[in-house]
């Protein structure tokens, strides 16, 4: 059985808690080296050419809605953008045999879920990229609507890993990990 989600109240976000995002945005963008925030001099990417959505390199289907019905992740793209990846993917939920709600977001479907990488080489997790505000360089989860039987494509940035990673495992809420997803210059 569903049970209806409400947005999370926005708060009041602590002056220290926006500091910190802030310096860890800057320091991944300025390249300083160290833990989950990359380094090195790496050149600028070339903007390069648009994913196309038939090209999937990583792929999961589930159920979800208490198993009344199925939902698939595909991933397009994992591209290097300078010191960030871009993380392009469709999500296509299947229509509910019961309570499905009417035009839904993904925060309908999944409620607050997370979407994060790991580098299996250097055992490293990677969180979605925030900006100066803390806001997520990610789409807005009761904003974005998730029509079922329709893809609906998504883009996700985070810090880039090393030089050396080739493939990083995708996780999203609680299904299991799409693994090994190639990543591209």
């Amino acid at each position: 059985m569903h049970t209806s989600h409400r947005p999370r109240p926005a708060g009041r976000r602590r002056p220290i808690a926006s500091f910190a995002a802030a310096a860890a945005l800057g320091l991944a963008l300025t390249g300083c080296s160290g833990g989950m925030l990359g380094g090195g001099s790496e050149p600028e990417a070339d903007p390069g050419t648009a994913v196309k959505a038939d090209e999937v390199v990583g792929k999961g289907t589930w159920p979800y809605w208490s198993d009344t019905g199925k939902v698939t992740w595909e991933i397009n793209e994992m591209r290097r953008r300078g010191k960030l990846l871009q993380v392009t993917m469709q999500v296509t939920p299947g229509t509910p045999k019961s309570d499905a709600v009417d035009s839904p977001s993904l925060y309908d479907l999944f409620g607050t879920f997370d979407i994060y990488l790991v580098d299996t080489k250097n055992m490293r997790r990677h969180t979605i990229v925030t900006d100066e505000s803390g806001v997520e360089l990610a789409p807005n989860r009761v904003d974005t609507g998730a029509p079922y039987d329709k893809p609906t494509t998504l883009t996700y940035t985070f810090a880039a890993p090393e030089k050396n990673v080739r493939a990083m495992d995708v996780y999203i809420a609680d299904f299991p990990p799409i693994l090994d997803v190639p990543v591209t210059s």
